[in-house]
């Protein structure tokens, strides 16, 4: 299969955006130029989050806090977007966004699932990793790197 131009720009900070500050800026600045659009959003919740739970990424100027109280307190119930009957997977645009749009993103499907799976994962491995050293280090637990031929301490944790 050939990549176009336009997904290898954004393959790269799709794959990569799991270890940037903010999570996937730069993708979600690269989507929002390739579209044209002043806002891009990725929003999910990732597996064992509450369904009223989500991470919401975005690039462009966020909405004033009084418009989010009021998305928050009144409009959702009347937003025509099915949050919790959407399929894995896919790539959902705002109305489909414009028809030139959602080959694109539709083309973005798969990996932006690889990439949010990913995340996940490494999350969940570094919660793993903070709640074992957290352990440790209320056991007092040390370790030390011994040479047995030299009979010598090479390295202790302090």
């Amino acid at each position: 299969m050939a990549y176009s131009p336009v997904r290898l720009d954004l393959l790269a900070p799709l794959m990569e955006g799991a270890f940037e500050e903010p999570l996937w800026s730069t993708f979600l600045d690269r989507l929002r130029a390739r579209t044209g659009a002043d806002y891009a959003s990725m929003i999910f919740r990732p597996p064992g989050m509450p369904l009223n739970e989500v991470i919401h990424l975005f690039s462009g100027e966020r909405s004033p806090p009084q418009v989010q109280l009021h998305y928050h307190e009144i409009l959702y119930k009347t937003d025509p977007l099915p949050y919790h009957q959407l399929t894995e997977g896919r790539v959902y645009a705002l109305g489909e966004l414009l028809a030139r749009d959602t080959a694109l993103l539709e083309s973005l499907g798969p990996y932006v699932r690889g990439a949010l799976r990913s995340f996940v994962a490494l999350e969940r491995e570094r919660f793993a990793a903070s709640v074992a050293g957290d352990a440790i280090r209320r056991l007092n637990f040390g370790w030390f790197t011994l040479d047995a031929a030299v009979s010598r301490i090479w390295s202790a944790s302090s």
